[in-house]
């Protein structure tokens, strides 16, 4: 997630921002109430479990530079590794869900073109594949992609995952809208983090949220009167720090760098991250 910020027109005794991941598996469906595993809880459970038992065959395929396109295909070969969602495409699984009436989506475009995309990958066998359908449907999902500038992998990242997931979104319709529950005290942390995944799965219920999404622990402490106050975020993707190695050196502005190194203009630049 993105660094805590605590808008200045808030109390500023909330100076204590903490987050931690949640396993979402851990809490069981809101409109549950005997303690029991409901009905729409068993069946997310015989989803995910489904999911997490699925595996993809790995690909030696390349993916083709389009021009300044490294954080392109670094994050769609990121993404291809991820087993269970890739079973998903690979099977034609995702077409049932395909979701062309949803404004927030494309009208299933990048749903289909990175099925299209893996599949090249997968079952092909091609040495090089050229990703620019894939592209151009993100690129109309979001145009601050457009052009051939660079841009960040994990934006690109974020931005594919949405796509994907609103192409495929079960929830059709108007979603409804919920305010967020607040936890006022540990003992009430399990109940506030089930009613949000509740409130979070009726109005966001596809593939991705079954194998990628989970609840982000959030506390605001006042060091004045301790007063503590916990809400639960979705997350899709988490942001971790890598710890240096300890030959690694720090690329000064006085190095010889060759800033031309990802601005290929042609085709001719292949990226192989151990196959795609």
């Amino acid at each position: 997630p993105a660094s805590p910020y605590v808008s200045p027109y808030v109390s500023p005794c909330i100076s204590q921002v903490r987050y931690s991941a949640v396993r979402r598996q851990g809490f069981r469906d809101s409109g549950d109430d005997n303690g029991g595993m409901s009905a729409g809880g068993a069946a997310e459970a015989a989803a995910a479990a489904k999911l997490r038992g699925s595996a993809a065959t790995a690909s030696s395929t390349g993916l083709a530079n389009l021009g300044n396109t490294c954080y392109f295909n670094a994050s769609v070969q990121c993404l291809s590794r991820a087993a269970p969602l890739s079973r998903h495409f690979l099977s034609d699984g995702f077409a049932a869900d395909v979701n062309e009436a949803n404004p927030m989506g494309c009208g299933g475009r990048v749903a289909r073109e990175y099925a299209a995309a893996l599949k090249r990958a997968f079952h092909h066998g091609d040495r090089v594949h050229s990703p620019h359908a894939l592209l151009r449907s993100i690129v109309r999902h979001n145009a601050d992609f457009e052009g051939r500038r660079q841009h960040d992998a994990h934006e690109l990242l974020t931005t594919l995952l949405d796509g994907l997931h609103e192409d495929l979104n079960r929830v059709r319709g108007k979603k409804p809208y919920f305010e967020t529950p607040e936890s006022k005290g540990p003992r009430d942390d399990a109940r506030v983090a089930a009613a949000t995944w509740a409130q979070h799965r009726r109005r966001n219920d596809s593939v991705v949220v079954d194998a990628l999404h989970g609840l982000l622990r959030s506390t605001l402490e006042c060091p004045v009167c301790g007063s503590v106050s916990t809400h639960f975020d979705p997350f899709s993707t988490l942001e971790l720090e890598l710890a240096d190695a300890p030959d690694h050196r720090s690329v000064d502005e006085d190095d010889d760098v060759d800033d031309d190194a990802c601005a290929d203009d042609s085709d001719d630049g292949v990226d192989v991250a151990d196959g795609f």
